[in-house]
């Protein structure tokens, strides 16, 4: 059965705080961001691509070819108001170039301005200066694969090929800073149009926080530590918080191990190990787990599932848990609120 080593235990958290993705080749658009990436991801989905456009007064129509390689999807868009303002689409110039992944759409300035006087000012919650911006818009195919109400059904899955970690051996670089000259990422680029011509490369970049999960265990009499041992370890447990640069490596190593990507070598097959110096603090302060939540849920997509071969984290539920003991007669910090009889 086991028993809890400490009155007190103690648990690392980890959750990401701030999240972006986009495709490789639009990655310089946000190398000047002033969030601080610590861990990305390398990811894989299925390109898209857009064909026989129409348009008339209500929206555009068209069809999305979703490329599996052998075996292509394709779905029929009709009638797709992509902006959402009744705005007629005849008005609109409409091209796409190839390699056929964007729509660029662009509207006469003095349409819209007589639009915005005629039909919306003082409607709808929409400035002026916001609706000229829709002069000239380029909408991305994996956007409109969203946007579309004849795709919503399909699931928005990419797969993980890789995990890194902004710090570097000098631990100055940021996520961003290191990917604009990663060799991993160039391999990858190179192996995939090489092998995998109709998938699309993408890079999921996390700011990450920390917090303590801890439990005081009122209900046990017995524990494998003695009182004044669990004392100890709530004094130094909380007199040595987390430190920075080894939070971000406990995370990276947990998350490639959850997902195995084919391109991670490091931490595959030996997390948690007390052998791995750059996580030790959690180890030596005797940490009783770690959770890491990566809720992928973004403002303007559906929820993003991510998965490989060997696992998936597919819901906002879903956490990533790993002990951080191998005494097989310690008991889970949690084990405390499971199997618990209410009568």
């Amino acid at each position: 059965m086991g028993k809890y080593k400490y009155s007190c235990e103690f648990g690392l958290g980890v959750y990401c705080c701030y999240k972006t993705i986009v495709p490789v080749e639009h990655l310089n658009d946000i190398i000047k961001s002033k969030n601080r990436f610590h861990i990305y991801s390398i990811l894989a989905t299925p390109k898209i691509s857009i064909r026989d456009i129409k348009k008339d007064n209500t929206g555009i129509s068209f069809k999305l070819i979703k490329h599996l390689g052998e075996n292509d999807e394709e779905f029929e868009i009709k009638n797709l108001d992509i902006f959402k303002l009744g705005l007629d689409y005849n008005k609109a110039e409409i091209k796409c170039k190839y390699p056929n992944n964007k729509l660029e759409i662009s509207f006469d300035k003095d349409y819209l301005k007589s639009y915005y006087n005629d039909f919306l000012k003082d409607k709808i919650n929409i400035k002026k200066s916001e609706l000229m911006q829709l002069k000239k818009s380029i909408i991305d195919s994996q956007r409109l694969f969203y946007l579309a109400p004849e795709t919503r059904n399909h699931q928005n899955e990419m797969e993980v090929l890789y995990v890194g970690k902004a710090y570097g051996i000098k631990r100055t670089r940021t996520a961003l800073e290191r990917l604009k000259a990663h060799e991993k990422l160039q391999k990858i680029l190179i192996e995939c149009n090489h092998d995998y011509p109709h998938n699309r490369i993408y890079i999921l970049l996390m700011e990450i926080n920390t917090q303590i999960f801890s439990t005081f265990n009122g209900i046990e009499k017995e524990f494998l530590s003695s009182e004044e041992e669990s004392e100890e370890h709530l004094k130094n447990v909380m007199s040595n918080l987390p430190i920075e640069n080894q939070v971000i490596n406990i995370t990276e190593a947990a998350i490639i191990n959850y997902f195995k990507p084919k391109y991670n070598v490091d931490f595959v097959n030996n997390f948690p190990s007390t052998d791995h110096s750059s996580y030790r603090q959690y180890f030596d302060l005797d940490y009783n787990k770690i959770i890491v939540e990566l809720d992928m849920e973004f403002n303007n997509m559906p929820y993003l599932k991510l998965y490989t071969k060997t696992n998936r984290l597919d819901n906002p539920f879903k956490a990533i848990e790993y002990n951080l003991f191998n005494d097989p007669n310690r008991k889970d910090m949690y084990d405390i609120f499971r199997n618990v009889d209410l009568n």
